[in-house]
Order: C-alpha cells, then sequence, then structure tokens
C-alpha cells in the first residue's frame, strides 16, 4: 500500500509541474471536470485569510484531487487493476469538498456586497469561484460605486469591468517535454492509430460492398440478356 501511495505522489509532482496543462480524464468528465477545473482556485484560498482555518483542509483536498486525476487518466490508458466504481466514488466525494469551498466564496461575496468590504469583494471575485455570468451586473455596481476606494484587484476583476485582462509580456524559454507530456503524447498517438485503422476498416468494407454490388449486377444483366435471347 505504502509503495503504490509512493508512485502515486511521484506522479503527482510530475503532473503538478507540467507547465502545459493536461486534458482532464474522459472518464467521469461531466462530475471531473468542475473538480480538475476548480483545484487550483481553491489552492489558492490558502493565501486569503477567511480561510487560513481550513489550511490543512486545503492541503488534503488538492492531494487527493492531484491522486484522483492520476487514477482517472490510468482507467482512460485501459487499466484493468482499477475499478471505475471507486474512481467514481472518489469524485462524488471530492465534489461535496469543491461545492463546500465554492459556497463559501459565494457566501463571502455576498457578505461584502452587503457589508462595502472592498477587500473580500475583491478577494472572493479574483478566486475564480464566482458565477461570473450570473453575477456580473452586481459586480460592476459594487466596483464602480467603490471604485475609488478599491487599489488593487487581479486580472478577473479587470476583465469585468474594464472588457479586458490584464496583459503580461513573458519570455518564452525552452523546455523539454516532462515524463507526464511524454506519456500524454504517446496516448494520443495510440488514439489516432486506433482511429485510422478503424477508418481504413470503414472503406474497406465499403468498397468490398460496391465490388459485390457491382458483381450482382453484372450477373444480372448477364442473365437477363440470356432470358431474352
Amino acid at each position: 500500500m505504502r509503495k503504490i501511495l509512493f508512485i502515486l505522489l511521484i506522479l503527482t509532482n510530475l503532473y503538478s509541474n507540467t507547465e502545459k496543462k493536461l486534458p482532464n480524464p474522459i472518464v467521469y468528465a461531466v462530475l471531473g471536470d468542475s473538480i480538475y477545473n476548480n483545484v487550483d482556485m481553491i489552492n489558492e484560498l490558502r493565501n486569503l485569510k477567511e480561510f487560513q482555518v481550513y489550511l490543512e483542509e486545503i492541503e488534503k483536498y488538492v492531494n487527493s484531487v492531484e491522486e484522483t486525476k492520476i487514477i482517472g487518466y490510468k482507467i482512460e490508458e485501459g487499466a484493468k487493476n482499477i475499478s471505475k466504481a471507486d474512481y467514481l466514488k472518489k469524485l462524488r466525494k471530492l465534489s461535496k469538498t469543491n461545492d463546500f469551498f465554492v459556497q463559501n466564496v459565494k457566501s463571502n461575496f455576498k457578505f461584502a456586497l452587503k457589508n462595502n468590504d472592498n477587500k473580500l469583494f475583491v478577494s472572493s471575485v479574483d478566486s475564480g469561484l464566482i458565477n461570473i455570468k450570473r453575477y456580473e451586473k452586481k459586480i460592476k455596481k459594487y466596483y464602480f460605486a467603490h471604485e475609488d476606494e478599491i487599489e488593487e484587484y487581479g486580472n478577473i476583476l479587470s476583465m469585468i469591468v474594464n472588457g479586458h485582462k490584464r496583459v503580461q509580456i513573458t519570455k518564452e524559454v525552452y523546455r523539454a517535454p516532462t515524463k507526464a507530456e511524454i506519456q500524454y503524447s504517446k496516448m494520443k498517438r495510440i488514439r489516432e492509430k486506433d482511429k485510422a485503422k478503424q477508418e481504413a476498416l470503414h472503406r474497406s468494407l465499403e468498397e468490398e460492398l460496391i465490388h459485390k454490388k457491382a458483381n450482382i449486377r453484372k450477373v444480372q444483366k448477364e442473365e437477363l440478356k440470356s432470358t431474352s435471347r
């Protein structure tokens, strides 16, 4: 058991250190996507004073999400020793924790609007866990009412009130692909190869069918000629 956990931790580091995010596992993606897409934002909540009481819980949650994500990749690769049912149970459990933090941020956002708490307003919006489409009007209304009081805010609030993201120019540096990226590329090539085989087989069957139909028509014509003599 310890050996398995050790391997999972190594794989977790490989995936977490991948600068270019890999796609989420497609197995139970309807449930998994919201978890995997929110985990980095939930991890950032540790920097807010309102969430200091949840530091340990957030750390455990983030680790559990990364471990579960790797299990999802393994299932996607066709691992026979991993149960899809167990993976689904893990996702459902993680989903409850995800919803807890999202709801907590939402409650803080509403409290900020009601009590004119500018810092809490900014941190809630810039957490990325607020439904922007739903609260865009309220966000803009509050911001423009307190614009002179709000000194600093991040990309998300900037995008909402200015209609664009603040652009930070960075110099691209060559980076050799990680093992995780190499593994994903291998999986992608296998999928494309299998797809090409299926398409080739389909074309072959179609050609064979056309050939058979042509032969049938030829025989029918010959039979028709013989009966008309």
